[in-house]
């Protein structure tokens, strides 16, 4: 649905109110002080441009033991067109299910702890961690406005408690302002796409990291090297391990953990 000028000129009164009626029923968002054509047409055009992309993906988990199972829906945008969006948050990527996996295979490494997300997305990593009821306190981050909102939403659907929060990797001040209590573990999935992104996202982990914590990092192979990654890790003095070994058959690294030099 895309109208031209000059369709949208030719729109008398009477049609432009009988699209306004239309979009209230379906539940499109409008000004209700306004009018004006241009901001009808463009509110119905964006409601369903999102409609035709959206997807729910129903998430379900077990533990290798069988002892735990953990299902719930996120809405997002479908993976198909994951490489187009403007926000790469916006839709469920495979180091976000990995680590998923690995949580509830190992929920002892976040039992009683205080645990936030970098990059969090949908909300999934995070959803499933609230679902296993473990950690003493939980916060899901994101720097960016229309995924935060997003992941607000799953988290509502899903009666989920923990926190959220913006949080823009290297510009931490803020957040920091209000979480003055630094973290025993940060997670994060598939967040680095370019070499830009490392030592801003690092800056922020050393920044909330607390001197015994760890930061859990599930790295997809994309544009960057794992090793830029790790270098500079090295560089901020930080060691790391490998905790669980990618799944057989899938390109994907290893998830890392990393930790304070002694």
């Amino acid at each position: 649905m895309n109208l031209s000028e000059d369709i949208l000129s030719g729109l008398s009164a009477e049609t432009i109110k009988a699209l306004r009626e239309f979009a209230l029923q379906q539940g499109v968002s409008l000004d209700p002080g306004s009018d004006d054509r241009a901001d009808v047409i463009g509110s119905v055009q964006k409601h369903f441009q999102i409609q035709d992309r959206e997807e729910v993906f129903h998430i379900s988990y077990q533990s290798k033991d069988k002892q735990r199972n953990v299902n719930f829906d996120v809405k997002g945008v479908k993976r198909e067109l994951g490489q187009t969006l403007q926000s790469t948050g916006l839709t469920i990527w495979r180091a976000a299910e990995h680590l998923c996996q690995f949580i509830i295979d190992h929920p002892e490494r976040f039992e009683g702890k205080s645990v936030c997300e970098l990059g969090g997305g949908l909300g999934l990593v995070t959803i499933l961690l609230d679902k296993l009821s473990i950690c003493s306190s939980l916060i899901c981050t994101d720097g960016d406005e229309d995924t935060l909102q997003l992941l607000i939403e799953n988290q509502i659907q899903n009666e989920s408690l923990f926190d959220t929060g913006y949080l823009f990797w290297g510009e931490h001040e803020d957040f920091l302002s209000e979480h003055t209590d630094l973290f025993d573990c940060l997670i994060a999935a598939d967040v680095i796409y370019e070499q830009e992104q490392i030592i801003p996202l690092l800056t922020t982990v050393t920044a909330l990291l607390s001197k015994s914590g760890e930061f859990i990092l599930a790295f997809a192979r994309r544009n960057v090297a794992i090793d830029k990654v790790l270098i500079q890790a090295e560089a901020l003095g930080l060691q790391y391990t490998v905790i669980d070994e990618s799944p057989e058959g899938i390109s994907m690294e290893p998830i890392y953990s990393f930790t304070w030099k002694k």
